[in-house]
């Protein structure tokens, strides 16, 4: 397979200039070169020392090939945005090298390669003209471009781009991008701007990209866009690569390691609503044979067991719970067990102790979710927790076909059969 992007060794290192050195301001440079020539170019042409060098990447190799979408995920500050600024031309590298074969598209940040002061038309052809097309392939495409990017869009693409929202840019931004033909495709963060559909229509485009050949580089905080599209993930910490391989793996790593540096005791939180008569103390994962688990197989029974306890004499009868699972990146409800929808009596809580919910059969696909609880006693709240913990899904034969669902590209998996009528 053709290697469409190849990088060796890459890093990028800055300067960090400490109190009274030079700014960065062309006039403040003017003033201080003139009024303190001497200090001024004692900063500017001494060696920095060593305090003074910040590596914002290093280290970094990788390739990408044809048809291939290699996801980079990685916390702020971690180099994503320096990797993509290096691969895309706009800064140089400090050392090794980035190799990129055919046309090149770039969707970096909102507004990123338009002119504020052209219409979205103009900007359409002046991206097309930089990646080489020739004004009769533009035409060709302009219409599909114009109709990707809505209705909104195609109303106002006669009118300047700096007049259009965060959000009309973005969609123009990506229309171009993906409709002019690149060998290769970098994009950052798009999904985080727009709404549902709009995403969905971004997905949907990427996939069709990545099956007619090209590569893509997808940097995003998204992960389950990233584990969705992408056959390769590389996890990026401080600027060097900690872990590259299979989506649903890295990116499951990258959550523990995150959940790892959180302050996750649930019986210490204090961000909680509620009137405290009763309090959640711990939610942890069981299988069905009553050992803890850190994550779940797919198809495979579970318990959700969630201790608590309670204020000394307080009165805990006709409690009821809700358990609210989310897709944490998309914020998106995906799942709620509410005790009074099987119409559950509790009777009296013992004053501390665990309520326990059994699931017969886990259908949520691999990944990790985020859990809110509350718990009512009456009509009043009694503890509300948002973000009180995550369940995490790994791989399993749910089908009992021996085979995994690695190439799952949807949140829930049910059961079913095919058959064929004549």
């Amino acid at each position: 397979m053709s290697k469409r992007i190849q990088v060796s060794d890459l890093g990028k290192r800055y300067r960090i200039y400490r109190s009274g050195l030079p700014p960065t301001g062309l006039l403040q440079a003017a003033g201080r070169a003139l009024f303190s020539p001497f200090d001024y170019l004692h900063t500017r042409l001494r060696k920095p020392r060593e305090d003074e060098l910040l590596w914002a990447l290093r280290g970094v190799s990788f390739s990408v090939g044809e048809g291939e979408v290699l996801g980079v995920i990685g916390k702020n500050g971690s180099g994503k945005s320096t990797l993509l600024k290096l691969l895309s031309r706009i800064t140089d590298p400090t050392e090794g090298e980035a190799v990129l074969s055919g046309r090149v598209g770039s969707l970096l940040e909102v507004g990123t390669g338009f002119h504020p002061e052209l219409t979205g038309r103009e900007n359409v052809y002046l991206n097309g003209a930089i990646l080489g097309m020739r004004k009769r392939e533009i035409d060709a495409k302009f219409d599909d471009i114009v109709d990707f990017a809505g209705s909104t869009v195609s109303r106002l693409i006669d009118t300047p781009v700096k007049r259009y929202s965060s959000g009309m840019h973005v969609r123009l931004g990506f229309a171009v991008a993906a409709h002019l033909d690149p060998e290769v495709l970098l994009v950052d963060e798009v999904l985080s701007v727009g709404d549902a559909a709009f995403r969905r229509q971004c997905v949907a485009k990427i996939e069709e990209i990545r099956q007619h050949g090209r590569s893509i580089l997808f940097v995003s905080h998204n992960l389950s866009s990233v584990v969705q599209l992408c056959t390769r993930v590389l996890h990026l910490e401080r600027g060097e690569v900690v872990n590259e391989g299979d989506p649903g793996k890295v990116t499951r790593d990258y959550l523990a390691q995150a959940d790892a540096h959180a302050p996750t005791d649930l019986a210490e939180r204090t961000d909680r609503l509620g009137d405290q008569r009763f309090r959640f103390t711990g939610l942890r994962l069981e299988l069905a044979n009553g050992l803890p688990a850190d994550a779940i197989p797919l198809g495979e029974p579970a318990r959700l067991v969630l201790s608590y306890t309670s204020t000394p004499g307080a009165a805990l009868d006709n409690a009821s719970f809700l358990l609210v699972v989310r897709e944490g990146t998309n914020d998106q409800e995906l799942i709620r067990l509410w005790s009074p929808h099987q119409q559950v009596d509790f009777g009296t809580l013992p004053s501390e102790g665990q309520i326990v919910i059994e699931l017969p059969r886990t259908q949520l696909a691999p990944g990790s979710y985020d859990v809110d609880l509350h718990a009512g006693l009456g009509d009043t709240p009694a503890d509300i927790v948002y973000n009180a913990g995550r369940i995490v899904v790994e791989e399993g034969d749910f089908f009992g076909g021996g085979g995994g669902s690695a190439d799952m590209h949807a949140l829930f998996v049910v059961p079913h059969s095919w058959s064929v009528r004549g």
